[in-house]
Formats: structure tokens, sequence, C-alpha cells
């Protein structure tokens, strides 16, 4: 259902209205779609919403950018209307309205007091689930749209929605505007049941014990603490108190007379026992940028103020103890079949081999040294008995799903329990080394990941005691040259290197994750490679007739890639596809002046094409994402995404904290039009003279030029 109002002193096109419908109790409607309905105006129209929401009651809400985005504009323009049932948007009865954000309309993130109308109610945003579950260049219906659903979206300008609006020559456009947004909700819709989200997430809510709205807006963190609150509740432990990034806030906390109790009941009752996290004295975390969803719902706004005075001075803090090992890459070209060997879980393995745990390991506060392994005398941890019954819930779960005769619908509720219970043991490692976290352990986190680079030492040792050479290892992943160019050698090779370092081991499982036919390293975590893609069959048919082997045109690959330019957003389309086509003749195993004269050539085709302007726009566009709002950037002028971002808002486009701006390097001449085109006065020297957005090449009519 599409709800249109009439835009005051413009008539509607002739022939919109359905006229036997003015007289009748459902609307009014547009002739020949009684799905749309025509409002008098935008009081009318809020109204009207309001009054299907009453009526229908939904308990989910599903939108794009619901929250950080289309809230805010709609609580603003609802007090602007005096709208009588404004609380009806959620379920609790509200009198007062809350405390609205500043500014022109609510076109910044929406606030905690905001989110709070939808009390009642849950919002599946398509937008922050993506966010959470999926890697994409961009997160605008758009591009997921395309990338997950393989549906082109259809896009309108918003000087292309004004003009609709606002002329009223033609209905079939304004027709066609509302049947966009139809379109629009199927797409949110679909996205939502792509990603099994709703059923993901209430998984994930059953284990972690939080709300379902709250893990439905992506707060990953506060699921791990909830999960522990009630582990350590049940073992009758009580519980650190909240780390916050605001010393004011915090310190008010400290003070609180309900501090005082817990520590006087936790003295006065010995069967009481108390698990203890990081100390906060000596942990600065001004700069530590604040993120909602990892504190205590009701605290939200407290901070939110706070940090909204010091936006400006967000900063990324550098880690505080030392991560995951990077071996140093043996760079070039291997055309040899590369065993690629990964560590199951490594960090939640860790914590079950070592018994790492609050109550396991001796830690000094005040110092960042590495802790001494657990005694071995201790009962399990708890963190080691959670995590070990994740696992095996999920190797119940992922052996029921290779039961004969399930059902489509039993297969997929399986699947996305283990995909719960993954998420949930993985997760877990990373509340250990989060400064905001309530279950902050630093001294646990640096006993993890020193174990881990001992780990990976430890296997590169026994692969070169062997004779096996290692040309590459990240945290928990090894690479070896098998030197043979026959696969099922090369197989035979990772399943008897792999049972020799399982053997040193009781719970860490190492595991053949692939097997490349060839490989480019380029530096630390940058690497192409051909990765065998039917390995299974492979082998299967290799024990079928192993003295015949296989050969080469029975292999499937397809192009890996890893910190390369072709994967990464911020590179446009263009680039990628260029580079693919680079690196899949580099990998192709041919001839070497062959592959010289075939990239040449191709290089030279897409500059011609380039030059000749048949290369489509939409090739060039580079995204970036914002890590604050626009406005908190100190030197906007030196970054081409802030600079676009700010730039645009006059056409209607309005970017905030973790939207990703389009934009593409161009060139332009001297432009003198009307302020409703482009304000072209820009400083010759600033990001501005080279950064634009889609939109403003479009409207430039020919006169900005793509850059080279």
């Amino acid at each position: 259902m599409v709800i249109i109002r009439k835009i005051e002193n413009v008539p509607l096109p002739y022939n919109f209205i359905d006229n036997e419908s003015q007289n009748s109790s459902s609307g009014t409607t547009v002739k020949g779609k009684p799905h749309i309905t025509v409002a008098t105006s935008e009081r009318n129209l809020l109204m009207y919403l309001v009054g299907i929401l009453a009526r229908l009651d939904p308990d989910i809400i599903v939108g794009h950018n619901f929250v950080e985005f289309i809230l805010g504009i709609l609580l603003h323009r609802m007090k602007a209307a005096k709208i009588p049932d404004w609380s009806k948007l959620g379920r609790l009865k509200r009198t007062e309205w809350p405390k609205l954000q500043s500014g022109s309309g609510g076109m910044r993130k929406s606030t905690y007091w905001e989110s709070l109308m939808m009390s009642g109610r849950m919002i599946c945003d398509s937008y922050l689930t993506s966010r959470d579950l999926i890697k994409s260049k961009s997160y605008s219906l758009t591009e997921l749209s395309s990338s997950e659903l393989k549906i082109k979206r259809r896009e309108f300008s918003m000087e292309q929605i004004n003009k609709i609006l606002i002329s009223n020559r033609s209905s079939n456009l304004l027709v066609d505007l509302c049947e966009h947004t139809c379109v629009d909700a199927y797409l949110c819709t679909s996205l939502i049941l792509k990603l099994q989200a709703l059923p993901l997430t209430c998984q994930l809510t059953n284990l972690a014990g939080n709300l379902w709205s709250r893990t439905m807006a992506g707060a990953r963190a506060e699921r791990n603490e909830f999960l522990l609150l009630h582990e350590f509740y049940n073992m009758k432990f009580i519980r650190p108190d909240k780390n916050y990034s605001s010393n004011k806030f915090s310190q008010k906390l400290t003070n609180s007379k309900a501090s005082g109790l817990a520590s006087n009941n936790a003295a006065s009752n010995k069967n009481v026992k108390v698990v203890t996290t990081a100390s906060t004295e000596n942990e600065s975390i001004d700069d530590i940028p604040y993120e909602p969803e990892n504190s205590d719902l009701e605290d939200n706004e407290a901070l939110n103020n706070e940090n909204n005075k010091n936006e400006s001075k967000f900063k990324r803090r550098k880690p505080t103890y030392a991560g995951g090992l990077v071996l140093e890459p043996k760079k070039g070209l291997h055309d040899q079949y590369v065993l690629l060997l990964d560590f199951n879980s490594l960090y939640p393995s860790i914590i079950q081999e070592y018994n790492i745990c609050f109550t396991t390991v001796q830690r000094n506060q005040n110092d960042d040294s590495i802790p001494q392994d657990p005694d071995p005398s201790l009962p399990i941890g708890l963190l080691p008995k959670l995590l070990k019954t994740l696992v095996e819930r999920r190797k119940q779960v992922k052996k029921l799903l290779t039961s004969p005769g399930l059902s489509e619908s039993d297969k997929t509720a399986l699947d996305v329990r283990q995909k719960a219970l993954k998420l949930t043991a993985n997760s877990m490692y990373g509340c250990l080394g989060f400064a905001q976290s309530r279950f902050f352990a630093k001294a646990l986190a640096i006993l993890i990941t020193s174990k881990g680079r001992n780990i990976l030492i430890d296997t590169q040792g026994l692969a070169e005691s062997q004779g096996l050479e290692v040309l590459y290892g990240d945290t928990d992943s090894i690479m070896i040259n098998t030197t043979s160019n026959i696969l099922n050698e090369a197989y035979d090779l990772g399943i008897k290197f792999k049972r020799q370092v399982n053997e040193r081991y009781k719970l860490l499982e190492l595991d053949i994750d692939g097997i490349f036919r060839r490989l480019l390293l380029l530096k630390k975590k940058k690497y192409a490679a051909l990765t065998v893609s039917n390995l299974s069959e492979c082998i299967r048919k290799n024990f079928e007739n192993r003295s015949n082997g296989l050969n080469d045109e029975k292999i499937l690959t397809k192009l890996e890639t890893r910190g390369l330019e072709l994967v990464r957003r911020d590179w446009c389309g263009l680039s990628a596809e260029v580079s693919s086509f680079v690196l899949e003749n580099i990998l192709s195993g041919m001839d070497i002046d062959i592959i010289s004269s075939t990239i040449q050539n191709h290089l030279t085709q897409v500059a011609n094409s380039v030059r000749s302007g048949n290369i489509k726009l939409d090739k060039y566009i580079i995204n970036k994402a914002l890590s604050k709002p626009p406005e908190s950037y100190s030197e906007s002028t030196s970054l081409y995404h802030v600079s676009v971002a700010l730039r645009v808002k006059k056409f209607g486009y309005y970017y905030n904290t973790g939207d990703t701006v389009p934009y593409i390097m161009g060139l332009e001449s001297n432009i003198e039009g009307p302020d409703n085109k482009i304000d072209l006065e820009r400083e010759p020297n600033s990001a501005n003279t080279k950064a634009f957005h889609p939109e403003e090449i479009k409207r430039s009519e020919g006169k900005i030029k793509i850059g080279t």
C-alpha cells in the first residue's frame, strides 16, 4: 500500500484520481491503482499512517535505514503537524514528546529517546542487518539488491522526484514513483528473508538471553555480555560494573549507593563469589568513539549527550597489546600446488585448550605482561565450559543436518541454528579485549593472542623441520609449498601434516582450508590465487582412480584475492575489472610473452574506451565509508568522500556515520550556472575540484569530465 499527499498549491495530474473513490469510506485512490491512496495534506497522510499502525498493530516493522534516518524525520514531521496520536508509532501510550535531535528535520542519526518511540514493536532494519551479517561495497538498497537479490533497482534522483511531484502534466510518472516505493518495500522484505535475519537474530537472542530488538539493532558486544551475565549469575558470582566512555558518567555510577550496597553484600556473604575484570582507573578510554549498542539501554542518552560535545575529537585508538602473528611472505609467483591450512576457531579453541578464564588466570591489573598459564589442576573455568557447550551443540545440529528425509524448512531452521552457535562462539573472545565491555580483561586477551602466536611459530617450525617451505602465515592460517603439480600428492601431504599438528593438542584442530593451483604473493595480507573450487570432487575421483590421477582439464579453479584493490569498495568497478583480468592472465600458466602481450592489448583497449567516453558512469564510482558525521571532520576539503557528503546536502542527499559515500574523480571546466544547478565556487587545489557525486556529473550536462 502507498499513501501519497497532494503538494500545496500544486494540482494533481489530470485523470490521476479515481473519481468514484472520492466518496468512499476507505479513502481516495488512484485510477486503476486501488493500492495507492491520496491524502489531501501532510497532516492527513501522517494521521492515515498512524491509523494503519493502530489498526494492524504490527509486531515487526521492516525498513531500510529506518532507525538511523527515517524515524527521526517521521517524528519531526509528526510534531510539526501536531498529530494527536503520535505515540501509536509504538505500543506505549505517551503524552509528552521525547527529546528530539536539534537541527533541521531529524536528518541526523536518531537519538536514543527517539528510538524509544518504537517501544513494543521491533524494527528489522535491512540496512543495519546487512552491515552486521555481510560485507558489501555499499549498503545502499540499490547495491544490496544487486549483490544479494540479483535485482536491478530503479533509482530516482532528488531532482527527478521534485519534478514529478511539482509537475502536473503526467499521471504516469507519478504512478511510477508510487510503484517504486512498493518495489522498495518488497526489496527490503526480500533482503531480510534472504539473510534469514529474523530466525537468525531470534536464535542469537535465545542463546544470549538479551532483547531481540537489541540483537536486530546489531548489538553484538551486548549479546556476549548478556550471555556471560547469565552464566555468572547461575554460578552465583557478583557481576562487574559496566565501563563507560564518559569519565564523568562513570564516576557518577562508581559513587552510587548501589555500588556500595553490592560491595557490602559481597563482603558479608561468604557464599557469594566476585568475578573481577580489568581496573578502569588507569585505562583512558576518552578517545574511543561511543557506540550505543555496547552500553546499557537506560544510560545511552546520557552518554550520547556527553559524546556529541566531543565528536570532533573522535579517534580510533591503537591496540594496547600484541595481536595475531603475521609471517613474512615469500613474495612472487608460485606455480606449484600450495596448501592453505587453517586452525578451526583458533581463539575459542585456545580458551578451551588452556582453560583460560576469569576464574583460572592470575592477573595483575596494572601489568601488561603475559600472564602465566592456568594451573592444570584447576577445574574447567566458566569460559571454556561455555564454549565447549556451544561447540558441542553446533556439532549436534550439523549432524542433524545430514539426516535423510529432512524437509527444506527443517534444513533451513537447523542451518540458522548452527550459524547462530558459530557466531556466538567466535565472537566471545572479542569482549575480553574491548575496553568498553563489562567483561573487559586485557590479561586474558594478551594470554590468548600470545598462545596464538606461539602456535603459529610452532607449526611453522614443524613444517620446516620436515623440509617443507612455508610461504606465508597469518594469525590462524599457514601456506605451504608442496613442490608438486599433482593434486592428490598435494592433498596427501596436507593430510599427513595436519595429522602431525593435531596430535600435539587436545582440542586445537588444523584443517585444509583450500589448495591453490597458483599463488601470487605481493606482501603481508595481499595475495591472489587460483583456488581449486571442486576439491572434494577431485579427491573422490583420485581415490577411485589413483593410478592415473587427474588431468588439469578436470580441475576447476576460481580467482581468490585478499587485500587487493579489486575487492575494496574505495576502488571503482573499472579498476576491479582490469585488475581481475590482469591477475587471471598472470595466474593462467601461459607463456610469459603471451601473458605480457595479452595484458598490454587489453589495457590499450580500456584506455581508448575511457578517452572516447564508452565506459558507463557507474564503472567510475568509488565508495568510501564515513567513520563519523561529515560535519565532525576538521579538514573536510582534504577528504574526497567528506567534501562530497557535505556538498550534496542541497540536492537532498544526507550521509551520516557508517554510510558509504559514492563519488567519481573528475575534471571540471568553467561552469557558470544558476544556484539551483551546481555551485562550483571551489578552491582550485581542494578535494572538491576533483571529487564529484554521480548526481553532480549527471547535472553538469557534460561539463564535468571523468578524470584519468
